[in-house]
This record gives structure tokens, sequence and C-alpha cells, in this order.
């Protein structure tokens, strides 16, 4: 049986403003799984992967990328991340730009890479999703 979630329960669980919520939501930065809010009396409904990737949000932003290229890295679906040894556990997110226009790149590995790629003013970001995902499942229980 699959859980739903609310704005609501977002905001008691995990802590997430819920007007800083409805900023990402009337923006579309996030976008709900099982429902969309359509008027009155509806509600925006949540699964616990849109969770996941809430909290990655919160944390790509709290980490000073803009919200339109944070948008761009969600689109993970945790139910492959963690749950056996061939499973990936981090994410690696590139930002390549200056001469080459911006261009967005990511790629999930099982281990952190050693070697950080920074080229043409570009940055990189380690992000180890089984601790997002972890985070998250504690503060569900």
């Amino acid at each position: 049986m699959s859980q739903e979630f609310t704005t609501f329960e977002i905001e008691k669980r995990l802590g997430i403003q819920r007007n800083l919520l409805a900023q990402w939501l009337m923006r579309g930065y996030i976008v709900p799984s099982v429902s969309r809010a359509t008027g009155l009396g509806t509600k925006n409904l949540f699964s616990r992967n849109d969770l996941y990737k809430i909290s990655l949000f919160k944390m790509l932003v709290e980490t000073g990328i803009r919200r339109d290229e944070a948008k761009d890295y969600i689109g993970i679906n945790f139910q492959w991340v963690g749950g056996g040894p061939k499973d990936n556990k981090f994410a690696v997110c590139y930002r390549r730009g200056k001469g080459i226009g911006v261009t967005l790149e990511m790629e999930l590995v099982k281990e952190p890479p050693t070697v950080f790629r920074r080229e043409g003013g570009g940055w990189t970001l380690v992000i180890d999703l089984l601790s997002i995902k972890e985070e998250v499942d504690g503060k569900l229980e």
C-alpha cells in the first residue's frame, strides 16, 4: 500500500515551511506525482519518492544552486537507491559554462568519485542519495 502525503504533512514531518513549498509548486520546481490540487477542496498529494526529491531540492538550493537548475537534478527515482549492492548510492552533478553555454549533467555512481571535474568555470557536487533517503525515512516513522 502506497503512502500519500499532503503539504501539511510535509511541513510537519520534513520541516519545510508550507509557503516555501507552495512557491516551489507554483513555479513548477516541485510536482506532486499522486495528485495535483485543481481548486478549492482539493489537495496536492505526494508519494514517498516525491518527499525524497523535495528534500534533495531543498538541499541543492541551500547549497547555492539556483532553483531552476536544481529542478533539473531531482528527476531521480529513489526506489533504486541503496536497495542492494548493485544499486547506486551517489549522484554526481556537473555544471559547465563559459564559452560552451550552460550544460547540466548528472550521473549516478556506486562510490563517490575521486577526481572532480572543474573545467571552464563549472562546478561539481557529489550527493549522498542514500543519506537523504534514510533521513526522510527516519522522519516518516
